[in-house]
């Protein structure tokens, strides 16, 4: 299982919640922008770079563009999931279908 992969269906549950409650999922993605940007600035680790404004603006704004984000393929879809503010979105259950389902879809194409 690759680590892209798995960031990636984690994001197309994280999207199931900001189509059935987007103002929790923004108000809890907000909340980790904060803590991300206070992380950085408690351990001089300087400047977080653009992903950190760019998520900010996202989850600020329309939620298809939020959304777009969440599941757009390539380079900086991926750079950006490894960064994304969803922490405490979906649930231990949720993640463990995902961990599960890409174990199984692993084995079944060996």
């Amino acid at each position: 299982m690759r680590s892209d992969e798995f960031k990636y269906e984690l994001h197309r549950v994280v999207v199931e919640h900001i189509r059935r409650n987007p103002d929790r999922v923004r108000e809890i993605g907000l909340r980790n922008v904060d803590r991300m940007r206070e992380q950085y600035r408690l351990q001089g680790w300087g400047s977080p770079g653009t992903w950190l404004e760019e998520w900010e603006t996202l989850l600020r704004g329309p939620v298809e563009d939020l959304v777009g984000m969440c599941l757009l393929e390539g380079e900086h879809g991926n750079d950006m999931r490894q960064m994304g503010p969803f922490s405490g979105v979906i649930s231990q259950a949720e993640r463990m279908s995902v961990v599960t389902s890409l174990l199984r879809r692993t084995r079944d194409a060996a």
